[in-house]
């Protein structure tokens, strides 16, 4: 059933999809237009926790999903207003993710992880040669700016 998932997550169009690098329980992440974040969680399935993210041509895109889901999430959280859970999130983020960019410390908020990621993911298109689509970033920028979890300039 696992190997079916992809595919099956595939036939919507996703913005965005991949497995969930840091849980041994084994979740397909997908991020909708919307956007809407679908996670499908097979039952009694396991995986291995994935090492931080290694930038290269190959993984940009990949990164850029997972920077944007991860933050959708983390807008969510914020909006219950689970403040210790959003920063420790960041620092696990910035561990797995933003490091590998070349960001040097952890953010301390939405706006700031948000400002961050786009100079080190524009650093890292010019330096590979290689385009990712905007439109996952677009749409969650905006979505967060809706409900007051960025500021007006940090949306696109």
């Amino acid at each position: 059933m696992m190997e079916e998932i992809p595919e099956v997550v595939a036939s919507f169009g996703p913005l965005a999809a991949f497995w969930e690098p840091l849980s041994e329980q084994a979740g397909y992440m997908g991020v909708m237009n919307g956007p809407t974040k679908v996670d499908v969680f097979p039952i009694g399935a396991s995986r291995r926790i994935q090492p931080p993210w290694l930038l290269s041509a190959d993984t940009l895109a990949s990164i850029d999903g997972h920077f944007w889901d991860w933050t959708l999430w983390l807008g969510g959280k914020a909006l219950r207003g689970e403040r210790q859970l959003v920063a420790d999130e960041l620092v696990k983020m910035h561990g797995h993710l933003l490091a590998s960019l070349g960001v040097a410390s952890a953010p301390r908020s939405l706006d700031e992880v948000v400002a961050l990621y786009r100079r080190a993911r524009a650093e890292a298109v010019d330096a590979l040669g290689v385009a990712v689509n905007p439109e996952l970033g677009r749409q969650v920028s905006e979505v967060l700016h809706r409900h007051s979890l960025l500021a007006p300039d940090a949306t696109p």
